[in-house]
């Protein structure tokens, strides 16, 4: 696994929210070239698999295929899951095989470069972003809560986006540093996708922007979910009016 103590990258800034600075746009590679996240699609082969996995694994007290005696009641936390309501601690009882994870992310690597900074699909984003905030939802001061996010497929799975932030992708790095100062680690994103993956279901990663006054907020959901409302990271900010191909992480600077 990476290691979850992390520097910023060259390049990125901290800063308050009563200090923002516009920034210079990243180099972006040719769209006609990349991967568009949001066509990413389930082969036959998985899609058969996640009808014929176990159908009757939503029941309780099953043992699961996989063998791990902490899997008996998938079920039951997937739908805790699926209502943001399920405690990670419990991710901490099943047996993991951390060097299969390891291996698997050993073999996307190759897959994910990091060309001008970014990975394929971190790049992407980038050069769908003037799209991207045309179908954003606009914030309306006196709006209850942070409105209606615009979401997107972003990663396959979590191996997809650990793979872009050990290659050295700018925004993977951001975006791993914001999940760690909401004190999740890489490992507990892999323990989520464990679950997913004995049931069958989606480990697909959405990206979320919504309007949020001055700024757009960009940040990841847990695998398999569309819910705003349980996020594993800290948002990135970008700053609307000035050059929105640059991310912020914001602090409250004393």
């Amino acid at each position: 696994m990476a290691d979850d103590s992390i520097s910023m990258p060259p390049g990125l800034v901290l800063v308050s929210k009563r200090e923002v600075k516009s920034t210079e746009h990243p180099g972006a590679a040719a769209a006609d070239e990349l991967p568009d996240p949001s066509r990413i699609e389930l082969s036959d082969s998985q899609e058969d698999q996640k009808t014929s996995n176990l159908d009757d694994k939503e029941t309780e007290d099953i043992p699961c295929f996989c063998g791990d005696e902490a899997h008996n009641n998938l079920g039951e936390w997937y739908k805790e899951y699926l209502a943001s309501s399920v405690g990670e601690k419990v991710l901490f009882n099943d047996k993991f095989d951390k060097a299969a994870f390891e291996e698997k992310i050993k073999t996307l690597l190759p897959q994910v470069p990091a060309s001008n900074d970014y990975c394929p699909t971190c790049q992407n984003l980038l050069d769908q972003w003037p799209e991207i905030i045309k179908k954003v939802p606009e914030y309306h001061p006196g709006d209850v809560g942070m409105g209606e996010p615009y979401q997107q497929p972003h990663f396959k799975d979590t191996f997809e986006f650990e793979a872009g932030y050990r290659n050295g992708c700018r925004l993977c790095t951001m975006f791993v540093q914001c999940t760690i100062k909401r004190g999740y680690s890489l490992e507990l994103w892999h323990r989520s996708q464990n679950r997913l993956d004995c049931l069958g279901k989606s480990t697909v990663i959405l990206v979320s922007v919504i309007s949020d006054g001055g700024y757009y907020n960009l940040t990841l959901t847990w695998p398999g979910l569309d819910n705003y409302c349980w996020l594993p990271a800290d948002p990135l900010y970008c700053v609307k009016n000035y050059d929105q191909g640059m991310f912020l992480s914001l602090l409250w600077v004393e």
